[in-house]
This record gives C-alpha cells, sequence and structure tokens, in this order.
C-alpha cells in the first residue's frame, strides 16, 4: 500500500492546532515564528514545493527605504535576522550581502524625499547620507550619472537569497517540531455556527481539525478566502527582470535603485538582475487562476520590458554589449494602497491571513510572519499593525475589476514620489454620497478615504481641468490649494458653511441589553438620557483603543454609533463579535447622509427648515434631536460638529439627504452660505485638539495618554478597566501633544506633514503623527507622540524642554501642549487677522 505524507500525518496525529498553508517566504516565516514562541503543534501545506510560487523569482532585494512606519520595521528586524540570526540558528546560509542600497533622483522633489527618509533613520540608529553624482560614481564604477543630480546612500540594506532563506525558515520550524508537507493543498476551511474555524480539506481529500488557520498562499490567497465568502482586496499582475550573463560585476556592489526610472539593478553571479515597476502593467490571471502553476513562468515580453531596459541601459555602462541570460516574468501580488493584507479576517474567528505583499515579500517576511504569530498567540501584534490590517479594507474593495484599475496605478507608485495628500486617480468613484454630483458642480476636489469619495476643498472658480491639476499637484512645500482652504476656513468660523461627512461609520445598536453590552465595551458612561450623547472608546484588554466612537441613545433600547471612516469593517467585526445573541448590531453608514450645518450662523439656517426650537436652551450641546427639517423626516441633527465649532450635525435618511442639503442652500443664501471640504476640517479640529484613530493613535493608545482619563466611569467594569486602573498610579512616559512650529517660514521651508521624528537635546523623542495649518495663528499645527523612558510626559515636560522637528530639508524649533490651541480673538468675538474672501463674489452665485 502506498500512502501519501498527508495521509500518514493523519494517521499519526489527525489533528492540528495551527495549519497554515502556503510554502513561501511568508508561510514559512509564519512556521518559523511559530517554532520561536515554543508552538510545535503547527502543521504547513505546500500544494507543490516549497518557493514554487513566487519565491522562486524573486530578486531577494532587502531594502529600509519605505514610506510606511509598520513595514520599515519589518524590514529592520529582517536584516537581522538573515545576517546573522538565522544561520546560527540552522547552520545554512541565506546568501544574505550587506552590500547598502544606492538611491538615484533627477530632480530636487526626489532629493527632498530621501532627506526625510534618512531623518527617520537617522533618528532610529541607522546609517545613511546624501550623495554627490560624483560620489554616487565612486560607490559604483560602472554607473553613468547623467541626469543624476544627487542621491543617497543607505549602509546596512542587502541582498538575500529567496530560496535559501526560505528553506533556512524551514529547516528551524521542522527542528522544533513543525510539520512541513509538500505536493498537498489547502482545498477548503470548514467553519462551525458561530464562524469559528474548525478543519482544513486537503487537495488529496482529507479533513483535518484545527484550531486557527493561516492562509499565506499569494496569488491564491483570494480565490481560497473566497469560498467561505471573505473578501481579500489583491489581484495578481506580471512582474519583469532580466538576468545578464557574467561580466565581472563585484558582488559588494550596492543595491541600485533609479526610482525616477523605475528601476532597480542587483548584482546576481557576477553580472546583473534588473527588474522594475513600468508605468503600463498587464494583469494576470484574469478569468481564473490555475490550479497548478509551479516554478512557472509567462512567455517572455522584451516589449513589455522596454521601459526597464531602457533605464538599465542608460544607467549601466556597457550594458549593451553584455549576453542576456533570461528574461523573467512571473505573477506578483498587489493591494489597493500598496500595503500588505494581515491579520483576522472579518466575520470568520480563528481565520489568519498574510498576503499581497507588493513586491516586497521578500523583505516584509520575517517582520510580518513575527507579527501574525504574535497576534495568533496573544491576540494582538506587537507593534501597531493598523496600515497592514486587512480590516481596512470594505467588501468592495475586492471587486476584480476595481482591483484591475486601481493597481494599473500602484504598480508605478512603487518608485514614484509619494507625495503628502497623494490621491490615486484610477479605481475612483467606488463609494459616493448622495450629495456628489451636487459638491461636483460646486467645483469640489474630491479625494477618497476608505472607499468613499470626499470633497476635500472646493475650487468652483479655478474649474478649468489645467489650473485644477496644478492646485493639486503634489509638493513638499506650501500648497497650491493652501488659499483655498483659508476661505473655507474662516467662513465656517465667521459665518456659515456646509460639510457633507456621509463617510463616517454608522451603525445601530439595539435590544433590550443594548445599554448593558456598551457599558461593557466602552468606557464612558452609556447611562444617557434618550437624546443624549458621549464620545468614548471601545478598548482592548490592555487599556488601548480598538475604535473611537460617538454614542447617541435615540431610543430606550436603541443607540447610535459614529465612527471614523476608515474603521468601517474593523468596527463592525469588533461589535458583533463582542455582541451578545440578543443584541443586534448593523452597519448603517450608507442609510444616511450626513450634513454639517457649521459656523455662527449655522442656527439661522437650520431655523429657516424646521418648527422645532434650537435655541440653547431647548436644544443644549451634546444632545441629539429627531425632527423634520424641510420635507424630511425623522432626521438625527446632532448639536455637533465634530470640529469643535458651533453648529449642527444631520443624519438624513439617504434618499432626502440632496433635498435636505440644497434646502439648506437655499435657506443660507442671504448668509452667502458656502462648502466646505476635510482639508479645512482637518484644521478646525487639529486646533481643538481633536486626533483621529489610526493616523494620531492606535491600539496600544489609551485615554490616559491622550488626556481624556476624566471620561472614564469609575466602579462599572469594562473591557480594559483593570489596565486603565493600573496605569492610573503610573507616570506616563508618552503623550500626545499638540505642536507649534515656531521659526518655521510657510513660503520657503519644508513642510512638516507627518512622520517626521522630534528630538530633544539631540535625541529622538516623538513623531509627528498628522499636521494642519492654522490660518488663525499663520502657523503649522501638528499632533504628535511625545515619549521619554526617563520623564513623565507632564505640563512641566513640554513647557521646560526645547523641542526640533527634523522634517530633512530643515530643522524647526516647536513648542508643546497638553491642551487645544488659545486662538486670538478680538473684542466682538471674531477672529484677528482679517478674513479674506478669495472669491470675488458669492458661491451661491454660480451654483444655479
Amino acid at each position: 500500500l502506498k500512502f501519501s505524507s498527508i495521509t500518514i500525518f493523519y494517521m499519526m496525529l489527525k489533528a492540528a492546532r495551527v495549519i497554515i498553508a502556503g510554502g513561501g517566504a511568508s508561510g514559512c516565516s509564519i512556521a518559523y515564528h511559530f517554532a520561536k514562541r515554543g508552538w510545535k503543534d503547527v502543521l504547513l501545506l505546500e500544494k507543490g514545493k516549497l518557493t514554487c510560487g513566487t519565491t522562486f523569482h524573486a530578486a531577494g532585494l532587502v531594502g529600509s527605504f519605505k514610506a510606511v512606519p509598520s513595514e520599515r520595521e519589518y524590514i529592520l528586524y529582517g536584516i537581522k535576522l538573515y545576517r546573522d540570526i538565522l544561520t546560527k540558528e540552522t547552520g545554512m546560509e541565506t546568501g544574505y550581502k550587506d552590500c547598502g542600497s544606492l538611491l538615484l533622483a533627477r530632480h530636487d522633489d526626489r532629493m527632498i524625499q530621501f532627506e526625510r527618509t534618512l531623518a527617520n533613520l537617522k533618528a532610529v540608529g541607522r546609517a545613511g547620507e546624501i550623495l554627490s553624482p560624483v560620489e554616487i560614481a565612486s560607490k559604483y564604477p560602472l554607473i553613468n550619472t547623467s541626469g543624476i543630480v544627487g542621491g543617497a546612500y543607505i549602509a546596512g540594506d542587502g541582498t538575500v537569497n529567496p530560496s535559501d532563506l526560505v528553506m533556512a525558515y524551514a529547516k528551524y520550524a521542522k527542528n522544533q517540531g513543525v510539520k512541513i508537507i509538500e505536493g498537498t493543498g489547502v482545498e477548503d476551511v470548514k467553519v462551525d455556527s458561530k464562524n469559528r474555524v474548525t478543519e482544513v480539506v486537503t487537495s488529496d481529500g482529507q479533513h483535518i481539525p484545527c484550531e486557527f488557520f493561516i492562509n499565506a498562499t499569494g496569488f491564491y490567497s483570494k480565490a481560497l478566502a473566497s469560498k467561505l465568502g471573505i473578501s481579500l482586496p489583491l489581484h495578481p499582475f506580471e512582474h519583469y527582470a532580466m538576468i545578464t550573463k557574467p561580466f565581472g560585476v563585484s558582488s559588494n556592489l550596492p543595491v541600485i535603485r533609479d526610482y525616477d526610472g523605475q528601476t532597480y539593478i542587483r548584482e546576481w553571479s557576477g553580472g546583473l538582475f534588473i527588474g522594475g515597476f513600468e508605468h503600463n502593467p498587464i494583469p494576470c490571471f484574469v478569468k481564473k487562476i490555475p490550479d497548478k502553476f509551479e516554478f512557472e513562468l509567462f512567455d517572455e515580453n522584451w516589449d513589455q520590458f522596454h521601459e526597464i531596459l531602457k533605464c538599465g541601459s542608460q544607467r549601466i555602462n556597457g550594458l549593451n554589449e553584455v549576453g542576456i541570460r533570461q528574461l523573467i516574468c512571473g505573477p506578483e501580488s498587489f493591494t489597493p494602497d500598496n500595503s500588505t493584507l494581515m491579520g483576522p479576517v472579518p466575520n470568520i474567528k480563528n481565520y489568519y491571513v498574510l498576503a499581497g505583499q507588493n513586491s516586497h515579500g521578500i523583505a516584509l517576511s520575517a517582520g510580518s510572519g513575527r507579527d501574525l504569530v504574535d497576534w495568533v498567540i496573544d491576540g494582538y501584534p506587537h507593534s501597531n499593525a493598523w496600515r497592514v490590517d486587512v480590516q481596512r479594507f470594505l467588501r468592495e474593495h475586492s471587486n476584480s475589476v476595481f482591483l484591475r484599475n486601481r493597481i494599473k496605478e500602484i504598480i508605478p507608485s512603487i518608485y514614484e514620489i509619494l507625495y503628502p495628500r497623494g490621491e490615486y486617480t484610477l479605481g475612483r468613484n467606488l463609494i459616493q454620497s448622495s450629495l456628489h454630483e451636487r459638491l461636483q458642480l460646486s467645483g469640489a476636489v474630491f479625494g477618497v478615504h476608505g472607499g468613499f469619495e470626499r470633497a476635500n476643498f472646493f475650487a468652483k472658480h479655478h474649474n478649468d481641468f489645467d489650473t485644477i491639476r496644478t492646485i493639486s499637484k503634489g509638493t513638499f512645500t506650501k500648497p497650491g490649494w493652501f488659499d483655498l482652504v483659508r476661505s473655507e476656513y474662516f467662513v465656517a468660523k465667521q459665518n456659515v458653511v456646509l460639510m457633507d461627512m456621509s463617510s463616517f461609520s454608522k451603525f445601530e445598536v439595539q435590544g433590550e441589553n443594548a445599554e448593558k453590552f456598551l457599558q461593557w465595551i466602552c468606557y464612558s458612561d452609556v447611562n444617557l438620557p434618550i437624546g443624549h450623547l458621549t464620545h468614548s472608546g471601545i478598548l482592548n484588554k490592555r487599556g488601548g483603543y480598538e475604535a473611537d466612537v460617538m454614542i447617541i441613545r435615540i431610543e430606550a433600547n436603541k443607540f447610535m454609533l459614529i465612527g471614523p471612516t476608515m474603521v468601517r469593517t474593523k468596527l463592525f467585526n469588533l461589535l458583533r463579535s463582542l455582541a451578545p445573541t440578543d443584541v443586534a448590531v448593523n452597519d448603517v453608514t450608507l442609510f444616511f447622509t450626513a450634513i454639517n450645518v457649521m459656523g455662527p450662523n449655522a442656527e439661522r439656517v437650520l431655523s429657516e427648515l424646521t418648527t422645532s426650537p434650537l435655541d440653547t436652551e431647548s436644544f443644549k450641546a451634546l444632545t441629539c434631536q429627531t425632527m423634520d427639517v424641510a420635507f424630511a423626516s425623522n432626521v438625527h441633527v446632532l448639536r455637533l460638529t465634530h470640529t469643535g465649532e458651533q453648529g449642527f450635525t444631520l443624519y438624513v435618511p439617504a434618499g432626502q439627504g440632496l433635498h435636505v442639503y440644497d434646502s439648506l442652500l437655499d435657506a443660507g443664501r442671504e448668509y452667502q452660505i458656502s462648502p466646505c471640504g476635510y482639508y479645512a476640517l482637518r484644521t478646525l479640529r487639529m486646533e481643538k485638539f481633536m486626533p483621529v484613530w489610526g493616523t494620531d493613535f492606535n491600539s496600544f493608545t489609551t485615554p490616559y495618554h491622550l488626556g481624556r482619563e476624566k471620561k472614564v466611569k469609575n466602579n462599572i467594569d469594562f473591557i480594559g478597566s483593570e489596565a486603565l486602573q493600573a496605569l492610573a498610579t503610573k507616570q506616563l512616559s508618552e503623550r500626545l501633544c499638540l505642536l507649534t512650529l515656531e521659526d518655521h517660514n510657510n513660503e520657503e521651508d519644508i513642510w512638516v506633514w507627518g512622520g517626521e521624528p522630534i528630538l530633544k537635546s539631540g535625541k529622538l523623542c516623538g513623531y509627528v503623527t498628522s499636521s494642519a495649518y492654522s490660518y488663525s495663528l499663520d502657523k503649522l499645527i501638528c499632533l504628535a507622540r511625545v515619549f521619554d523612558k526617563d520623564n513623565s510626559i507632564n505640563n512641566a515636560f513640554v513647557k521646560s524642554s526645547e523641542f526640533v522637528v527634523d522634517a530633512g530639508r530643515g530643522k524647526f524649533a516647536a513648542s508643546l501642549s497638553l491642551y487645544p490651541l488659545k486662538l486670538p480673538f478680538s473684542s466682538s468675538g471674531n477672529l484677528l487677522g482679517g478674513f479674506k474672501d478669495i472669491r470675488s463674489k458669492s458661491w451661491m452665485d454660480d451654483v444655479n
């Protein structure tokens, strides 16, 4: 009798605690890190041979020049692992070469990008230097520096042999007791009535019980996940690289990344390996992924590779005379935002994914595998993984037509400059509010956030395409939209504006035990009178925020929760996973049009459309009334604007949203009512010290770190209450602060946009999380995470220390505060500084 390997395994053990599908760099890293944590009851299944999918044709580049902090951290960890640790643990070489990265720039904006990133790397002890063209040539004798204005060198970066790396991962895992079986894939995953993983079905028909399942099957991961109704937004595209014949290239030459030529170049067996990210990428497996695609490549397509070959020929002297060994074209998986998909999937318990690493899977495998294993074992990753969390996406993002459109832009963007506030141009209009066309007619310049089209600002009197493109052009300095947003800001301060806030996540929680449920998951007291609201957070057991929400009591047993746009999937999954069976949780985000009526004249405008009294005695702050507005009934009206300014937020049944918006425009004519975008909102809320979850704080941040400890209820248990009680007696070595740049010239200097290191006495003490321009103060302001392990971050600390923000091309003195800004007001209550409306006539004159 003959038995397959999996049959023998099943006969011997019959079950595994963890099953990993996929034997590439990601899957084998996961197996390795389970072994490192002492979990040996782990089974890895690979349908072919290890490395047979994408890993075997990977370039093996390991570079720390990454924009996403979590991914940069993964790579820095990987460098240590590949260079030293794995070889010591296994006796196997990974092929790691500590050759460094040589980054090339053809224009000054690219140099600014290098300087910004090097400032971050320097802050964590990484060596990097800015180079002139002459210095570049001295590091790479084969290079032609024509067209190069400068560059950067990052020591410690390098290259690794992908197949050797995977074999080292696998050897360590197997030595510690992890089982790895090749030639057997996962056909399906089964769940019980509670949507919890129970077993996998293998390609040879075996049913293997397990507690956890991890999908690390690369370009197969989307199809495998779809069998359980799980949406994974990734799509494979063709990726090209060329290997030359040997011609005496030194093995110690650094990896060239000619970003403006979309090309990378590394040494390979005495020759060169040249690849890149062309501007016209080709999707693959459009109709169906083949059942078997092992150690396979696509046919050569030299026309497609021409852009990369042209750059390589221009950059390497004599390349045209060198023989070609092979043109490689294989599948790589990409995501809609060029970041990894990782973590527990929504709706299915104990089903995890690690996929979509956007042609950086080798470099990211160590750190992402480590974090995923921590997530499984401890219930959370040990670093802030929100930027790579699979739950940052909506189901709509998995639409294949959308993915093919968006990723055509993603692939070239890997090497393009990622300007602050940059927007994608392809794969747009995925989700629109009911007001979209009206805003478009009003001159809205849209951005996309969490799949929603949102008005960033309005340019009604600049409605030709070329002017809009100039205003929106990416920059590291003063942006083209500066004056337009300034106008919106002061109209909101001194008159009245309308703002579409429909993208905010909205949920209804109802049932006889709805209050009891919310009391358990929220740190603020939700025992509210009907029509009252409170701000709270849903914490984890460590006391950190899993979500930041506004809670409104609509009826005795019915609440409405409002959260940030980006957390819609995460928050819905969190609420449903925690709710008892007698409490219903419904996502009503698309059921309402949310309109912010904001400014000193907001009450006058709204009073034209309702018979309900709106004076502050009848309608107090932080309350909600359900009323008729124009022809619309059952409108939830909040005396709150999400910015700290005067006004109201209306949650209108979506079918009547446009009517109410138009009615507000008509009622506001005599006040010259204007539309307002999210860029103005950013400044308004940041002046009031109103941070955003996922950008300014995360699952490691507690209410104490935000100065919200007074909102924490006493004598009532809730998730995270024990952690907060322990924290209450300790000094806080980290706080979120409001930062003002004091010696910054907004006309001439590089701007601070977010992510910049903050220094105290030359040492790293924090990072900027977000920024805006305070038009009242005429200064850049920032929210910043500030830390000092030796001191308590209190008012005395921030006032007694001198802080500097390192923006790369410029360091700026900064003052810090734990409280909202004090803005200048005149005796009449108006802001000093003079509001100058840049519009030559009323915006309303052009609406109709």
